[in-house]
């Protein structure tokens, strides 16, 4: 995730109330489940939302950082359009204190779902490189429709209307309701003015950036990982549920490829990571920062970054705790993904199994 930027400015509030709370232990301890620790310590709260601060602590021994989530509270087309009316607010205030040319990490919500070639078009004209996207699709044998977060395929392959067709078997592609990417500044007028648009959401408002320089003063770093999933994800399923009738489908579980487990070398799998992209791998290494990075990751080898806590799975109280330390050699079974990013890239894989060797 793109690292914070921060605005020394005046920050308009007209249609925000901020209300500081007192600490509120959401765990009040690191119990057998492996969670970390989170402290509410801030809310500001604007029509159809609230943007939540949260000191988070991983492990004890792990220094604390800050957290700052926008969550949507629609649950009727009034509170939707009092949300979008709030996050445009925001947006063009952010457009009054950056350069047309700088990259915003965006959402944009679409009035209709689109087809994948509308979609792959409105990619190619706007935005710089793709991230997530929310469908629908339906379950051909049960008839069941639903809504999931896809990262892939990239609308820029030339196989994509072909590939985001067919996700997996018994599933079928019904249109793109939302996604996520990279918008230069000078572009979001334009989106906002296109009819097959409802909204262009920044990740990162003046606001947040407000938030996050008055309370890093009680932080070491401002927390990262999968929080734009989270930010995207609270939204797109709100409006999915209200706009189309369907409930969330577990992330990326429907698009994971059909292919079994490869073993690769972690050298090989770094000199050429998009090869690997969303495939089941097992690779061998040495684990190292268990405990010492932000989040719920360490570092195979030195050099693979390793998330174990994510979605629903937690490996940390079965797999780890008190059976893998840093300098163990260890075998992975997991998920790679390789992610483009503003500068440089992501290479992490997405553990489903850690055991010592």
């Amino acid at each position: 995730m793109p690292s914070i930027k921060f605005l020394l400015v005046p920050v308009i509030l007209a249609l925000m109330v901020v209300s500081v709370v007192s600490l509120s232990v959401l765990k009040s301890d690191f119990d057998e489940s492996g969670w970390a620790m989170e402290q509410e310590i801030e809310r500001v709260e604007f029509p159809g939302g609230v943007i939540v601060v949260y000191k988070r602590q991983e492990y004890p021994r792990s220094e604390s950082y800050i957290v700052v989530r926008v969550y949507p509270n629609i649950k009727s087309e009034s509170d939707l359009r009092a949300y979008v009316e709030s996050r445009t607010k925001a947006m063009n205030e952010l457009l009054n204190f950056v350069s047309p040319n700088e990259s915003l990490v965006v959402t944009l919500t679409f009035n209709t779902s689109l087809e994948p070639v509308d979609f792959q078009n409105l990619r190619r004209d706007y935005l710089e490189k793709p991230n997530l996207y929310a469908i629908l699709l339906r379950n051909e044998t049960s008839g069941t429709p639903g809504a999931a977060i896809c990262g892939l395929p990239s609308p820029l392959d030339a196989s994509f209307v072909k590939d985001f067709t067919y996700l997996k078997e018994d599933y079928r592609l019904v249109g793109v309701i939302a996604s996520e990417g990279l918008l230069k500044a000078g572009m979001v007028k334009t989106l906002q003015s296109d009819s097959r648009v409802l909204l262009v959401d920044p990740a990162e408002d003046l606001t947040t950036q407000r938030l996050v320089e008055k309370h890093l003063s009680t932080s070491l770093y401002v927390g990262g990982g999968m929080e734009e999933i989270l930010f995207s994800s609270k939204m797109w399923s709100q409006y999915a549920k209200l706009r189309y009738g369907v409930t969330w489908i577990t992330e990326f579980s429907v698009f994971e490829p059909e292919l079994g487990t490869t073993l690769v070398d972690i050298n090989d799998l770094l000199s050429n990571p998009s090869k690997h992209h969303r495939h089941r791998i097992h690779v061998f290494g040495t684990a190292s920062d268990l405990g010492l990075l932000k989040g719920p990751f360490f570092q195979l080898d030195g050099k693979l970054l390793v998330c174990y806590r994510y979605d629903d799975i937690n490996l940390y109280p079965t797999q780890i705790k008190d059976k893998i330390d840093n300098g163990d050699y260890v075998a992975l079974t997991g998920r790679f993904f390789y992610e483009e990013l503003i500068e440089g890239h992501c290479s992490t894989l997405y553990a489903e199994k850690i055991e010592k060797v």
